[in-house]
């Protein structure tokens, strides 16, 4: 008899929260609207979406969007969801609250939590005593160290960022930088005091680290991390915002201001592109094809720019149409995602005033989606 070919799987759904609703960032498409209340923070498990809306922590039924339960909370900035429920990080520890029925305890020591972060299916906290900890999916204290600094969060959503198998930190001083990574046991893997005055992590991903020097320091100065091990690839006296990698070896990095230029990994100039928007210091970037695609933004200003240039020339090859709200401000905080998936590239945007996800078709930058929300 002929052998018939099994229908393929459908790909299970990305789901993420954008403003109120839950969206699959896979099919870039809006599965539920949550809320119409400003959502401070989230996180997503697999049958669980966990919203804090000011004073109240709320858990949605992802198959059905259906309100599981609410909990009074008067602090989750920074959360993270496990496989049996969500922790709340606070001033007075961090608390796990059971996803079934939001049943609630304290979660480690009861000190305020200075960092939050999933990793290698544990939960790590940092508290404000340098109290490293590793928390299982219930809450349950696994392993204890101590980090050698406290953590800033600098512009960022979080205060550890992952890097592969590592969740990296770092605090500034007008004089160094000291940066740490550590495992899911926990065990700090490295740690070092780099000569990069008011640092920011600018980049962490498996390979290489950015840190650099933020706009108010008058020295500015650069370093290029291996993750791994923390040793130096390159120092730079230009305010370095992204580094690239071919085959997890360092090959590049790019600045953000004045202009957008590329360095070898020796530190040397190859070319600079001159249509950057002006005071766009942050930068995301990932390779595609033959193009470098460039996110640029300001962590304190609305709005992001979004490019692809040649990376033998720098010649831009097409800018993308970032669709975005008309918003007035003055205090504000942007944070900007990119991500190449393979025939896509994903702009994730998380704003004061709005919240976006968008795709663009990486050969000519057309906009091929946008789920855009008010904030």
């Amino acid at each position: 008899s002929p052998v018939v070919s099994p229908a393929p799987r459908p790909a299970a759904p990305e789901l993420d929260v954008v403003g109120g609703d839950l969206v699959d960032l896979g099919a870039m498409a809006p599965v539920h609207a949550l809320t119409s209340d400003l959502v401070f923070s989230d996180a997503v498990s697999t049958d669980t979406a966990y919203l804090w809306v000011r004073g109240e922590l709320r858990a949605y039924d992802t198959a059905r969007g259906s309100l599981r339960w609410n909990k009074p909370s008067d602090d989750c900035w920074s959360m993270v969801a496990s496989r049996s429920g969500v922790f709340c990080s606070s001033e007075h520890g961090a608390r796990w609250y059971r996803s079934a029925d939001g049943d609630a305890k304290p979660a480690g020591a009861a000190t305020a939590v200075s960092a939050i972060v999933a990793l290698g299916g544990r939960v790590l906290v940092v508290h404000s005593d340098k109290k490293l900890e590793a928390l299982d999916d219930r809450g349950a204290v696994v392993g204890t160290t101590l980090a050698p600094v406290i953590p800033d969060s600098g512009y960022r959503r979080t205060a550890l960022e992952i890097g592969g198998t590592l969740a990296c930190g770092a605090q500034r001083s007008d004089a160094a930088t000291t940066v740490f990574c550590t495992d899911a046991t926990p065990r700090i893997v490295w740690s070092r005091r780099l000569p990069v005055a008011g640092g920011l992590l600018r980049q962490v991903d498996a390979d290489v680290m950015v840190v650099t020097s933020d706009s108010w320091t008058n020295a500015a100065s650069s370093e290029v991390l291996r993750t791994s091990d923390g040793a130096t690839l390159l120092h730079s006296s230009s305010r370095l915002a992204a580094a690239l990698a071919t085959g997890g070896v360092f090959d590049g990095a790019l600045s953000s201001e004045p202009t957008v230029t590329l360095f070898d990994a020796k530190g040397t100039p190859r070319w600079s592109w001159t249509g950057a928007l002006p005071h766009a210091e942050a930068l995301r970037a990932v390779r595609s094809g033959p193009n470098i695609v460039l996110a640029r933004y300001n962590p304190i200003a609305t709005g992001a720019q979004l490019v692809a240039l040649d990376e033998a020339t720098g010649t831009p090859a097409w800018q993308g149409d970032v669709d975005s709200l008309m918003i007035g401000h003055s205090k504000y905080s942007n944070a900007v995602e990119l991500q190449a998936r393979g025939n896509v590239v994903l702009l994730r945007g998380h704003e004061s005033g709005q919240d976006y996800a968008q795709t663009f078709d990486p050969a000519t930058g057309k906009r091929l989606a946008s789920i855009l929300r008010r904030r």
